[in-house]
């Protein structure tokens, strides 16, 4: 004749769902996430702009009335994205925009007939993976 076995199990799920609500909230706002991608973003502008892009492969050397050390005439595009607060950039708690509303940054971004391209907005290697990984431990752990 077989025995019987009997097992009771109670579980207590109640830490478990605390964590799973936590994670919750904070996938609905990643404010702090966004910060720490624009001060990388400064970072990486700062030593593009102070290496001569060498970040993006170097800028073509200027010449003449133009040959101004860096890139940095009057210090107005270097410090719209080497300090990027304020129009035209935007952190809410589901999105962030990043760049610069200097008029003339489109001509070193993409040059005319008679300037070179100098890549000033760019996505520095790296970047979108370690924000993800960054993302992804703010969700879990509440820190990056």
């Amino acid at each position: 004749m077989a025995k019987s076995v009997r097992v009771d199990i109670d579980c207590d799920a109640g830490k478990a769902m605390a964590r799973l609500n936590a994670m919750m909230a904070r996938s609905q706002n990643f404010t702090t996430v966004f910060n720490e991608a624009r001060r990388m973003l400064e970072r990486a502008n700062d030593a593009n702009f102070t290496t001569g892009g060498l970040p993006v492969g170097t800028w073509k050397p200027r010449k003449g009335a133009y040959a101004w050390p860096l890139m940095i005439r009057t210090g107005r595009l270097f410090n719209s994205l080497a300090n990027m607060r304020g129009a035209p950039n935007v952190i809410t708690p589901m999105e962030a925009h990043f760049g610069t509303n200097v008029e003339y940054a489109k001509f070193h971004q993409y040059g005319t007939t008679k300037m070179p391209k100098r890549k000033i907005v760019f996505d520095p290697p790296g970047f979108s993976r370690e924000i993800g990984e960054k993302a992804a431990s703010f969700v879990i752990r509440g820190r990056m």
